[in-house]
């Protein structure tokens, strides 16, 4: 039986992925969405994730739900303006686009009523509180609860718009009787990943030998980094077992502060360790990694080790010349 799916956003780094991954199912008929403000062709995309989709639509998603009345039977929004630290940071009123983003996906799915909604989040959502040099914790899903009217201060402008549109996610399930699935993913990596994020940016300085090694501000930040397919199999393996809007980490549990993932790396490329800090860089919180007693109840476990990851993407910049 045929399965109509949207992917907005679907030609960016998560979307090409998550694409490749539902067309081998041929009865998945995929439509994309994506205004490539950051996205690539779909004839551009890296040999290991080209297919086929049943429609290719070059246009901001606000446009095509003003003017869509077609339905479909999941909804995967990924169409958002991220663009790393420094956007995120220096350029605040840029990202707060996504509200108008998602106000307006909202809107439509209100009048169009697909039968499943899978919004992508962010763990930018997430209290700065609980991230702290001096305090920091591994951060459960429970930390957000609009039922119990629990909220505290987000990542900037990005984490404010992101828990906005968790709160329409809740707002489409208890107000409107949708079905909703969020996700709030950690620090995702890949080999196709855009420049502007740190994890591909690290790998390829080691690549390519520089010494000493740049890291933004002292190198002791740390992250939970996730491999893209496995952020992309805990998707596919959960989203039609979520309805009620309640979110699931996607994110391994593991701290890892810049100057171990350096050190790793260089160990893995065979190539001295020396870093030189870049204290004038914006870095955001001290210290985000994810509680994932929610995915061990789901059955997730991720299939990807950091040592391999980084030898994906490092294998990756050295086989294409990055």
């Amino acid at each position: 039986m045929k399965k109509k799916i949207l992917i907005t956003g679907g030609c960016g780094f998560v979307g090409r992925h998550l694409t490749k991954r539902l067309s081998v199912d041929p009865n998945n008929e995929i439509t994309i969405v994506d205004n490539l403000s950051t996205g690539l062709k779909l004839e551009d995309w890296p040999e290991h994730l080209k297919c086929s989709v049943a429609r290719m639509i070059y246009d901001d998603c606000v446009n095509f739900f003003e003017e869509s009345t077609e339905k479909f039977d999941v909804v995967f929004h990924l169409a958002a303006i991220v663009e790393g630290r420094m956007t995120i940071e220096n350029d605040p009123l840029k990202v707060a686009k996504d509200l108008i983003i998602d106000s307006a996906m909202f809107r439509w799915v209100v009048k169009t009523k697909p039968k499943k909604i899978v919004y992508f989040s962010s763990s930018a959502v997430y209290p700065i509180k609980y991230q702290e040099r001096k305090y920091n914790i591994p951060l459960p899903e429970s930390l957000i609860d609009f039922k119990k009217n629990k909220i505290d201060l987000p990542d900037m402008c990005y984490g404010w718009a992101k828990l906005v549109g968790e709160y329409l996610s809740y707002l489409a399930v208890n107000k409107y009787g949708l079905k909703v699935a969020v996700y709030r993913p950690f620090s995702g990596y890949g080999e196709d990943q855009d420049l502007n994020y740190p994890f591909p940016a690290i790998m390829k300085r080691i690549v390519k030998k520089e010494f000493p090694i740049k890291v933004w501000g002292d190198g002791r930040q740390s992250r939970d980094f996730i491999y893209i397919e496995d952020c992309i199999s805990a998707i596919l393996e959960t989203y039609e077992r979520i309805n009620d809007a309640s979110p699931l980490n996607l994110g391994t549990g593991i701290k890892t502060s810049f100057r171990d993932l350096i050190r790793l790396s260089c160990k893995l490329n065979n190539v001295p360790y020396k870093i030189k800090t870049l204290l004038e860089k914006p870095v955001g919180v001290y210290a985000r990694y994810c509680d994932i007693r929610k995915q061990r109840y789901f059955g997730l476990k991720p299939k990807y080790s950091l040592e391999e990851g980084i030898a994906i993407v490092s294998n990756y910049i050295k086989k294409n010349n990055l």
